[in-house]
């Protein structure tokens, strides 16, 4: 972990009447190691005023990180409003076109059979059945 660079003023450091111990992970030794001082005790009191000093900074960072995050939101969800309606449109379309296609083989259907009803009408069986009907 990388040094931070931490200007402790006399006028920061107070009198230490309290004796306190604390138990804690490696991970957060890791953390508290990772700030300027001599041994741990200074160096947490360090990492705390490091971060009181920032605490402003930190929240209205935090703060325009939720308004951001709340317009791209926004911004998302108008974009998945759209493409829900596009595709209920294509749903609509294609169930158009699927009813379409049903009326077409209907319609085909009853061409076949007009023109399976037709066709003996049409055709004489015999040639001397015509002779007959032009006389």
């Amino acid at each position: 972990m990388r040094q931070r660079e931490v200007h402790i003023n006399d006028s920061d450091r107070e009198t230490k009447p309290h004796n306190t111990g604390i138990r804690f992970g490696d991970m957060f030794k890791k953390y508290v190691e990772s700030f300027p001082g001599k041994g741990f005790n200074q160096k947490l009191e360090s990492m705390v005023l490091w971060l009181l000093k920032r605490e402003d900074d930190i929240l209205d960072k935090i703060a325009q990180l939720e308004r951001d995050f709340k317009r791209r939101s926004a911004e998302l969800d108008a974009i998945i409003q759209k493409k829900q309606a596009q595709i209920k449109e294509l749903g609509d379309r294609e169930n158009a076109l699927v009813r379409a296609n049903n009326d077409l083989v209907r319609v085909a259907e009853l061409f076949e059979n007009i023109k399976k009803n037709i066709e003996p009408l049409a055709t004489p069986t015999n040639i001397d059945d015509i002779e007959l009907s032009n006389k």
